[in-house]
């Protein structure tokens, strides 16, 4: 279960997300916006009722059943196709607050319902559902999976932090200096929280930025394409369901690594394969130098093939880059990693989450980061970290 506070932030997010829903279809939908925001007013009411009432346990159930249906009807209504996110954010709490047998029951009944709304809406003509139904089919296996996996990281921190708070009780029951031990014990435990939640965070961002990425440029082009040329948008879509289960897998092997520490195996292979997958899901261009390297430890190939995932995402989806300069050498007892692109650039670079996070490991490991940047001069970053084989 979640903490109070964690739960007043999902509700509030889920209120946001019903609000914008409800405003952007309301504007697409001019001829029957009185009965969209009717509708829309209801499922919120709803939904509202089972969050601050505590009602006997058939009673939730029936009116997330309501929920649903009235969705459809909404769906049904939308011309603008966005009704289904009322589904996504459903499922999203049904997730977070509901034993996972019973969220996925729930998200499965969203789904075929959302389908069943999109083929009834184009009149049973597969060229006008199947391009949408391909959309809505990845937007639902990446959302589930994505609040699956955050919800277990909750649950473990739960776990961990309740594990630590008995372990502190039974500490300072045993010691006489209870003041000196409370505060050093609770700044340790600040820190190891916060660290092991960076960490997992910046695995997170480094997987699922790099994989949205591609999958996104996949469905672009398969948008374009679906009008005049299906089968290849299918293609395209295909393709873009196979980056979303690579990028799952990846999510689950990088929450194992961290959970045993384990190797990544095969460091060049590793990158190589990286490489040659940005290229064919982006259409980009990378010209790629890696030298002989020694035996690296765990955390230096970590720091290194994230940095290259991280900066393979920036320059396609920041800086529109369409050809990249990377290069890995060992020099002089150094580890030399260069990427460039020749995309528009930027006249100050600004440090968002994955800069940081690439930041922090590399001075942890004692090196340093370089950035150049000029406006339609493109964009370049420069790790050099001291390594001394043995």
């Amino acid at each position: 279960m979640m903490s109070h506070k964690a739960e007043e932030i999902l509700i509030g997010i889920i209120y946001t997300l019903f609000a914008l829903t409800l405003i952007f279809i309301v504007s697409e939908n001019i001829y029957n916006p009185w009965i969209i925001t009717l509708l829309s007013t209801v499922v919120l009411l709803s939904f509202s009722l089972r969050k601050f009432f505590h009602l006997p346990y058939v009673i939730p159930t029936a009116a997330i059943i309501f929920e649903l249906i009235i969705i459809f009807i909404i769906c049904r209504l939308d011309v603008s196709a966005m009704a289904f996110i009322f589904y996504l954010t459903l499922m999203i709490d049904l997730i977070l607050s509901r034993p996972i047998k019973q969220a996925a029951v729930f998200a499965l009944g969203s789904f075929l319902l959302t389908i069943l709304a999109l083929i009834i809406k184009f009149k049973f003509n597969p060229q006008g559902y199947v391009p949408k139904a391909l959309i809505v089919t990845l937007a639902y296996g990446v959302v589930f999976m994505a609040v699956y996996i955050a919800k277990c990281l909750i649950i473990q921190n739960q776990i961990i932090n309740n594990t630590i708070n008995e372990l502190k009780v039974k500490t300072i029951e045993q010691q006489a200096t209870y003041d000196e031990l409370k505060e050093a014990y609770e700044r340790l435990e600040e820190m190891t929280i916060l660290k092991e939640r960076n960490k997992i965070a910046g695995e997170i961002h480094d997987t699922v930025g790099h994989t949205l990425t591609t999958v996104l440029v996949e469905m672009e082009l398969g948008k374009k394409l679906a009008s005049r040329d299906l089968p290849l948008a299918l293609e395209k879509y295909n393709c873009a369901q196979a980056q979303v289960r690579k990028g799952l897998n990846e999510l689950r092997k990088s929450v194992r690594m961290l959970d045993n520490g384990s190797d990544i195996l095969d460091f060049a292979p590793s990158l190589l394969v990286l490489i040659k997958d940005t290229e064919k899901h982006t259409a980009v261009g990378i010209n790629t130098n890696i030298g002989e390297l020694p035996e690296l430890s765990i955390d230096i190939k970590k720091t290194l093939y994230n940095a290259l995932q991280e900066g393979l995402t920036n320059g396609i989806k920041h800086g529109k880059g369409t050809a990249f300069v990377f290069k890995l050498v060992y020099e002089n007892n150094n580890i030399i990693f260069y990427l460039a692109d020749n995309g528009i650039g930027c006249s100050s670079v600004n440090y968002g989450f994955g800069l940081k996070a690439m930041r922090d490991r590399i001075k942890e490991l004692g090196g340093s980061l370089s950035i150049e940047c000029e406006p339609n001069e493109g964009f370049s970053l420069e790790i050099t970290i001291p390594y001394c084989q043995s």
